[in-house]
């Protein structure tokens, strides 16, 4: 693929094809998650975030990856 086409590449696209659904899931349902308690500070902070992707990551894993 040529720089150019890359340029316009959707970021949705573009995660799906680095890291497949997995990680979209996760930041959909973090913004899912802030919209539904707006005033949760902690799921707002950069901490909350990335505990809330990370748990997400390691909760909804694909069976090939579980131990």
């Amino acid at each position: 693929m040529s720089k150019e086409k890359n340029k316009n590449l959707p970021v949705r696209k573009f995660l799906d094809n680095t890291f497949g659904r997995l990680l979209n899931d996760a930041l959909y349902d973090l913004e899912y998650q802030r919209k539904k308690d707006p005033n949760n500070e902690f799921l707002n902070s950069i901490e909350g975030s990335l505990l809330h992707v990370a748990n997400f990551l390691q909760n909804n894993l694909p069976k090939y990856e579980e131990d």
